[in-house]
């Protein structure tokens, strides 16, 4: 987490945190958004939001800074119920990006291994860009 201070002295007791990750909103918010929305299972929720961390050596520009703008998608479902709604969301992402103007060579898709997962996740895919210093 990003640590910073509220006010204009530096003190440990103003001291805050700012997140991270945009999911613990949708996580927080997951009742509230399954009865405003009245949804089933499966269903998803996406937030486009800012996270901060703590990057040790920024680089690249703008591309590891400590302030960012995030896009996620958490997708929730039965997990008794085999469904195909997570590969066939992870096709349609892909599909858009390539409508969007993104070429085959520079866009692929990077599906997590077990240990990579968040304690919360049963599959994490990411849609990675080929920058000219690399994925």
């Amino acid at each position: 987490m990003f640590e910073t201070f509220q006010g204009v002295v530096e003190d440990k007791k103003k001291a805050i945190y700012l997140r991270p990750e945009t999911a613990q909103g949708i996580f927080i918010n997951f009742k509230n958004i399954q009865r405003a929305m009245r949804a089933k299972l499966p269903f998803g929720v996406a937030q486009v939001g800012k996270s901060f961390r703590n990057e040790v050596t920024p680089g690249n520009f703008i591309f590891r800074t400590r302030e960012f703008e995030q896009m996620e998608l958490e997708f929730f479902f039965d997990e008794e119920t085999p469904n195909s709604y997570f590969d066939e969301l992870v096709n349609k992402s892909y599909d858009f990006m390539l409508k969007l103007g993104l070429s085959k060579n520079n866009l692929k898709v990077r599906k997590h291994d077990q240990e990579e997962l968040a304690h919360y996740s049963k599959a994490t895919v990411d849609l990675e860009y080929n920058f000219p210093f690399g994925w």
